[in-house]
């Protein structure tokens, strides 16, 4: 990121006056549901109240049956387009969207995560001031047994970007990028991929056109943790092997390798941070952003809070562990933190 582009993300007011509904830019929110529950609410409603207000909302319901349409439906803003189709997974839905907006820019809102009221506002400034960008991602933070925690909000380079596009290698959560729609209208999202299609379309993007993420917190990821047990780490493996594979051939590069590296090895047990999507390590990105930022109490209680996902096992202590380090060597880790 240049001196410039950092100037503008730091030093721009926190909260400027909010558009009116009738000037440019225009952005499109895409939110997904297939029976989302109760969050479904909350997620509109974080868009709904963005000091940003020249936004189209397109709720695409992907077959649900759990009511969560019906009850999310209560919230009247002529914004909101719903649109509903057939059962056919997120990657549809999202393609579906795809077709639809009309915004100069589209942002994607998981339908059980929330925003922050100035994530838009906030992209759009950066967007429209870095004109060669397709994608602004923001920081974010946990929602964790309906507590935020752990934030993670590093300041990433075009150049920062492009190594770890290089590496196959996300620079930021895939649902808090920003788009520019004029630069990735061509790429769609895999129908095939069950879990991972934000990933591999990402690569796809930062392939032929540059990123940034924005430091600063604007996006909550909620985490089901009476959920994370039930899932089949197999699974996830399985498609996170696939996105690099594509990524590998589309690269021109032989993908024979990753089938003979230990992270594609069946493994006779399964680890905690296998079941739970590797929480730990976002814990760690969470205390080294603190640290870097000087922010050391705060650091700590992250470190704590990370250590109870998991008490008896010693890699769940490593985030406390960054947090308790003297300042000097958390610099040398956020440096080479890619």
């Amino acid at each position: 990121m240049t001196v410039a582009e950092a100037d503008i993300l730091r030093h721009s007011p926190a909260s400027a006056p909010a558009q009116k509904t009738s000037s440019p830019p225009l952005v499109s929110v895409v939110i997904c549901a297939h029976n989302a529950g109760d969050y479904l609410c909350d997620a509109i409603k974080s868009i709904v109240n963005q000091t940003h207000r020249n936004l189209e909302i397109l709720v695409i319901d992907d077959g649900s049956t759990d009511g969560s349409i019906e009850r999310a439906r209560s919230i009247v803003d002529p914004r909101i387009r719903w649109v509903s189709q057939p059962h056919r997974g997120k990657p549809a839905a999202l393609n579906q969207a795809l077709t639809l907006m009309t915004g100069k820019y589209y942002a994607i809102q998981d339908a059980d995560d929330e925003s922050s009221p100035t994530r838009i506002e906030r992209q759009v400034l950066c967007m429209e001031n870095n004109v060669d960008l397709a994608i602004a991602f923001c920081g974010y933070n946990l929602i964790l047994n309906n507590r935020r925690v752990a934030p993670i909000f590093f300041d990433r380079s075009r150049e920062r970007c492009r190594v770890m596009i290089s590496r196959i290698r996300l620079p930021q959560h895939d649902p808090t990028a920003m788009y520019r729609v004029s630069m990735v209208r061509q790429f769609r999202y895999a129908d095939d991929l069950r879990i991972g299609q934000g990933i591999d379309y990402v690569m796809q993007v930062g392939e032929r056109h540059p990123m940034i993420v924005m430091p600063e917190c604007l996006y909550s990821y909620r985490v089901h943790q009476g959920g994370v047990t039930k899932r089949d780490p197999s699974e996830r493996l399985k498609y996170s092997l696939e996105v690099q594979k594509r990524a590998m051939l589309r690269r021109g590069l032989d993908p024979s390798a990753l089938e003979m590296s230990p992270e594609s090895q069946p493994r006779k047990k399964w680890r905690n941070r296998d079941y739970d999507n590797n929480l730990a390590a976002r814990f760690v990105e969470s205390v080294v952003s603190l640290r870097g930022d000087g922010r050391v109490f705060k650091a700590i209680r992250t470190g704590l809070a990370g250590v109870m996902l998991q008490p008896f096992d010693p890699y769940y202590w490593k985030a406390l562990i960054y947090s308790l380090l003297p300042i000097a060597v958390v610099r040398r880790l956020r440096r080479s933190w890619v």
